[in-house]
This record gives structure tokens, C-alpha cells and sequence, in this order.
């Protein structure tokens, strides 16, 4: 099968600011009534064979195409048309390569016979592979999505499933789906026909090849979303407050540990982590006062590949030098139980008096992947992982402030110098504006970004006015236009709420719930069957 492709696949136009096509809504809400208007307007262009044609107008939010559909005479499968809608109305090249599905819905009023492709334009082919077809793409497939219909259907294609057409064999060196998706600056809507009739094809001929059983479509296209990985969420801004250690895990799933010694306590107030540390040595036992928090990069602390990352920045401040450095590193399932108890796990650290002074001052630390490296005190094996099999299987951060010794003690039965009596008893740290660093799949965390607790809701937990004395909520998380509930069978109801109470929707419990709203922070209340409710924030984030 092949694509004609019109002159030019990116016309820049005049216009002061460039018309963001497909990454903002409303769209399509300009009224244009021909396909150069179209173009004008919004940079939509249209493809076609010979004896084909496309006629295209939008308005009132929604795109028409209208498509004949005939053969180049007695030629096999050449009846190909459609369009091609920008991401933006200049053409640009856009980094979604962290593009999870794309969603729209769609209408027709006559049957596609074959199915109705959707395609990734992208900088990264060359025109004669877009005019042949040969490029990512998806296709919504089956009577029921392609019948005819005034009703508005919806359509949700995983990027997972794009793939190069099943006919042709994609040569050495053909751009990558990521390469495609680094670069993308277009999607593509062909209605695909089967045919009637035989004909030829490269001077051979072909059965049902010619005359196409989709001679005409009109089909109209509205609410496009580029759904985008929510990767990975740090609870970078800490918008909600938590006075203590319990509310903190609950809200943003984050840990503290520490040896049975020491103590730490966490809370988050004005966009700020705060942990305060008491350490002490186990009795006698060498450099044991040791402790931290968890930061988990995904609210359900599963894991994640980060092998694309470059670096972590944050900023930070404290009330005490920290005389042996603050010390950052990734937790991981690539790690045994063994060697993360050890501490033998790759690390970097903010050390001296000029990055902590102590001052409670805020600085901004960049931590460059490439630093990060094994303990200096520690002689890797030869079968330990190197730092790209570690990033792979990411769990979470860890910030240890590290603590020099005053007295002898002993450690394995031996003893040690300086290792007891911590020289630093206290320490308030402070942290805010965590980023991650890397090739564009690890973007800024946005601001407010909150985790959605991976543990029980302390019971008659007060938040946001709330009230709540329920059984462990379950993991409950939006994404890609679902409400995921684990165990709905425990739940009478689901209730979606603002940030200060007002109902939003009531929905009925299920493991997958629809759920269509803007950006932001919102509640699920989630009332059991004896009247009790949980609540439970979620982040919506496109």
C-alpha cells in the first residue's frame, strides 16, 4: 500500500504565533471551509493518489474530511488518501518521546471497509518513506468501530502497538519508534479500503486490487489527546501540608529510616520536604548512626528504567555542617537485600563547607549520573552491576546526611577508631524543586505533583475538611484517562472531589473507571459499605 505525499510537508506561515494544532484545547475551533484554509488556519494537509481526492473544513471543535476514494485505473492498491494534522501549525518537531497513547474520537458516515489508520509523522523520515506508507502506525480495525454512525466513538491507540507495516521489512538503520517519537511533529488519518476487482500490481497481477468497497467516507474528528507518561513523579513541589512523619507517607509515600538509635521525623509545608534527624550509635557498635528518607519515583514505588537520565538537580538547605556530606543515592531492584543493608550501592555526595555551611540557606545541587560510583571503602565483585543495570530497575532516591565519629568502638569484633559518637547529634535538612535530568523522557516534575499513597490511611485522618475512619485504602491512580481502583469490591461508592470538598462525580466502583478531567490535584472518597469513607489524592497529568 503507498501514500502520495503533497509537495511540502512543512509550510511555515506567517502568522505571528504558530496555531498549536493538536497540543492545546479547544481545537479546531476556527471555521475554515476548504482545504487551503485549512492549511492556512492550522497547517492540516491533505494526501491523495491520482484519482483520488480529500476535501477538509473545520469548526465548532471538530475536523471533517471528506474522501473519494478510486483506483489509478487498472493498478493494484493504489486508492490512498487522507490527511496529515500538525502538532502545531508550522510544522515543528516536537519531543513526545515520552507519548503513551493517543486519543480522539471519531465519527463516520459510511462503512470502512479495511481499517482506519493512524500514522506518526515525524522529521526522521524521509519523503519517499511517508509517501509509501512505510512509517509507525496504528489502526482502529473491526465492524463495530468502522460502521456508520452519528454517534461519537472513541478511539485510544497504546504508542506500544505502533509499529512499521506487516507487508515491508524495515531496512538497517530505520529510525526507532523513540527516534520517531523524538522528532514528531504530525499525525496522520487514512481510512483504509479492501477491494472488489483484480488488476495489476508491478506488471503482475493482483486479485481484488482495483475499485475500492469504500468508494466515499465522510469522517469527522474531535478531542485529540497526546497522553503523555507521568514519569516519574518525585513529589517535586510538596503542595499539600503534612505535619508528621504517618501524613507524609500517606500523602507522598515517602520513608524515613534510620538505625534503632537514631530517629527521624518528616513534614511538608509550603512546597518544602523537612527532615530532622537525631542520630546516636548502637552502643559500641562502629559507624552505625546512620539514617534518611526514601523518595519514591513512582507513588506506588514500582519500578522504573531511567537509563536515559543524565543527572538529578534539587535545591537544599540545612542547620548544621554535615561533616561527612549529604550522600544521594537510587534504590533499586537490581540490588540484593545484602548490598543495599551493606550500603555497597552506587552514590554521590554534596560535601565541604562551601555546599553546606549550614546556614539554612537554599542552594542548588546538580548531581551528574556519571559521579555516581560504588563506596571508596568497598571493592565491587566482578558480577556487580554496573550503574546503567541499577537506573534500568529505579525504585527511588535516597538522601542520607553522613556523619563523621568522636570515640573507639568496636565493629565484626574488632576494634575501630572514631567510630561511635556521632559528631554531628542533629540535623535539620530541607529539600525542594527535585528534578530529574535527561533526554527529554524525564521531564521537570511540575509543580504540586502528588504521589498517590501506597499505604494505609491512618485511621480518623483530617484532611482538606475530611474526616475519614476507613479500612487501608487500596492503590488507587489516574492515568491515561483511567481511574484505577484495586479491590472495588470492597467500595459503595467513589466520589471525586476539589482539594477543599466540592463533588466533582460519583462513580460506581470498578477496577478501571473513566475519568475526563484538567490538570490538577483532586480527592477520591472512597466510602465503604458500612458508611465509612478513605480519602485518597490523585494527580491528573497529560
Amino acid at each position: 500500500m503507498s501514500l502520495a505525499l503533497i509537495s511540502s510537508l512543512a509550510v511555515l506561515h506567517s502568522a505571528p504565533a504558530p496555531v498549536q494544532t493538536l497540543l492545546e484545547s479547544p481545537q479546531f475551533t476556527r471555521k475554515t471551509n476548504n482545504n487551503q484554509a485549512a492549511e492556512r488556519t492550522y497547517g492540516i494537509q491533505t494526501f491523495a493518489n491520482r484519482s483520488s481526492k480529500v476535501s477538509v473544513s473545520t469548526g465548532s471543535g471538530i475536523l471533517t474530511t471528506q474522501i473519494r476514494l478510486a483506483s489509478d485505473g487498472n493498478q493494484g492498491y493504489t486508492a490512498n488518501a487522507g490527511v496529515m494534522v500538525p502538532l502545531s501549525s508550522d510544522w515543528a518537531e516536537h519531543d513526545l518521546s515520552n507519548l503513551e497513547a493517543i486519543q480522539f474520537q471519531y465519527r463516520l458516515d459510511s462503512k470502512i471497509s479495511d481499517g482506519l489508520n493512524v500514522l506518526i509523522g515525524s522529521g526522521v523520515h524521509q519523503p519517499s518513506q511517508i509517501k509509501q506508507g512505510v512509517i509507525y502506525q496504528n489502526q482502529i480495525r473491526g465492524a463495530a468501530a468502522l460502521a456508520a454512525s452519528r454517534s461519537w466513538k472513541s478511539a485510544n491507540l497504546p504508542i506500544e502497538d505502533f509499529s512499521t507495516p506487516a507487508w515491508w521489512t524495515a531496512p538497517l538503520g530505520f529510525p526507532t519508534l523513540d527516534e520517531a517519537l523524538k522528532r514528531m511533529n504530525s499525525v496522520h488519518l487514512q481510512p483504509q479500503t479492501l477491494y472488489t476487482k483484480s488488476g495489476t500490481q508491478s506488471g503482475m497481477p493482483c486479485t481484488k486490487c482495483v475499485g475500492p468497497a469504500t468508494p466515499s467516507v465522510t469522517a469527522e474528528f474531535r478531542d485529540f489527546k497526546l497522553v503523555r507518561r507521568q514519569t516519574p513523579q518525585l513529589s517535586g513541589q510538596f503542595e499539600l501540608t503534612a505535619t508528621d512523619t504517618a501524613k507524609v507517607n500517606a500523602l507522598y509515600a515517602i520513608q524515613a529510616y534510620s538505625n534503632p538509635a537514631s530517629k527521624v521525623a518528616i513534614s511538608v509545608g509550603s512546597g518544602t520536604l523537612k527532615t530532622t534527624i537525631a542520630l546516636a550509635s548502637d552502643g559500641t557498635t562502629g559507624y552505625s548512626a546512620n539514617a534518611g528518607i526514601l523518595i519514591p519515583l513512582q507513588p506506588t514505588w514500582e519500578e522504573i528504567d531511567l537509563r536515559t537520565l543524565t543527572g538529578i538537580e534539587f535545591e537544599y538547605r540545612s542547620d548544621k555542617t554535615i561533616p561527612d556530606g549529604l550522600r544521594v543515592s537510587f534504590g533499586s531492584e537490581t540490588y540484593s537485600q545484602a548490598q543495599q543493608a551493606a550500603g555497597t550501592v552506587y552514590e554521590t555526595a554534596l560535601r565541604g563547607a562551601t555546599a553546606l555551611p549550614g546556614d539554612m540557606t537554599w542552594r542548588v545541587a546538580r548531581l551528574d549520573v556519571i559521579d555516581f560510583a560504588t563506596p571508596a571503602w568497598w571493592i565491587a565483585p566482578a558480577d556487580y552491576p554496573v550503574i546503567q543495570d541499577v537506573l534500568a530497575k529505579a525504585k527511588n532516591l535516597d538522601f542520607r546526611p553522613g556523619t563523621l565519629y568522636s570515640q573507639n568502638g568496636t565493629i565484626n569484633g574488632t576494634t575501630c577508631m572514631k567510630c561511635v559518637g556521632p559528631t554531628m547529634p542533629q540535623v535539620t535538612l530541607e529539600l525542594r524543586n527535585l528534578k530529574l535530568l535527561g533526554s527529554g523522557q524525564l521531564p521537570t516534575v511540575g509543580r504540586g505533583q502528588i504521589a498517590v499513597p501506597a499505604v494505609a490511611t491512618p485511621s480518623s485522618f483530617e484532611f482538606a475538611g475530611l474526616t475519614t475512619s476507613a479500612p487501608a485504602i487500596g492503590a488507587i491512580s489516574w492515568h491515561a484517562g483511567m481511574l484505577t481502583l484495586g479491590d472495588p469490591s470492597r467500595w459503595a461508592s467513589v466520589q471525586i472531589t476539589t482539594l477543599n470538598g466540592r463533588q466533582l462525580h460519583s462513580l460506581e466502583p470498578a477496577s478501571r473507571m473513566v475519568l475526563d478531567l484538567p490538570n490538577g490535584s483532586y480527592f477520591a472518597i472512597l466510602q465503604g459499605h458500612d458508611g465509612t469513607r478513605s480519602a485518597s489524592p490523585i494527580q491528573i497529568l497529560r
